[in-house]
């Protein structure tokens, strides 16, 4: 194998994994955007439809970073109590991390912000700074770029089982909201 057919084969690897982890970071980012916008929601029923549509609209124009720095604040379980003096019927629906040891939510976090440092340098960076015509540069690279994906898959498949439960339960009011509507009225109505 020549030189140049070497090189060639490690750029075209390179290449590969490249395109590989720009689709795992926009496939982290949107899984983020899926439970910011879905794990606490609060609105009179009416608009509830027509509320959580214009929280996703803002969320959607959320970069990656912004989305890590409010994925934990999603989780506190906090949603809006219904206006003083509210007629319509009220729901909410919230996701929190409250049972889960504060050392695991940091180092969630902290793996959170190492994936938008690595997708930032992949994205800015990494081609820049190497000797395009060097084949231990790239050779480094893939091995960078394999390390990469791995750290991003990890954090990915816990984000992930976060997000399948968030709609998992979701699916399960809506599957189940007749019943739930009856007997809230039930509750509600005069004895």
């Amino acid at each position: 194998m020549t030189h140049s057919a070497s090189i060639e084969e490690s750029r075209d690897q390179a290449f590969k994994s490249i395109g590989r982890n720009l689709t795992n970071f926009q496939m982290m980012e949107s899984m983020l955007k899926f439970v910011v916008t879905n794990a606490t929601f609060s609105s009179a029923a009416s608009e509830a439809q027509e509320n959580l549509k214009l929280h996703a609209r803002k969320v959607r124009a959320t970069s990656l970073g912004k989305l890590v720095e409010a994925f934990p604040k999603s989780l506190n379980g906090q949603v809006d109590d219904p206006p003083d003096g509210a007629q319509l019927p009220w729901i909410s629906f919230s996701v929190s991390s409250t049972a889960l040891p504060p050392e695991m939510l940091r180092e969630l976090r902290s793996a959170l912000r190492r994936i938008v440092r690595d997708r930032n340098h992949l994205v800015h960076h990494m081609l820049a700074e190497f000797d395009h015509s060097s084949i231990e540069a790239w050779n480094t690279l893939n091995a960078e770029l394999s390390e990469q994906c791995r750290r991003t898959m990890e954090v990915f498949g816990r984000v992930k089982v976060l997000a399948t439960t968030i709609h998992n339960a979701r699916q399960a009011i809506a599957a189940n909201a007749q019943a739930i509507a009856e007997v809230v009225l039930q509750e509600a109505s005069p004895k």
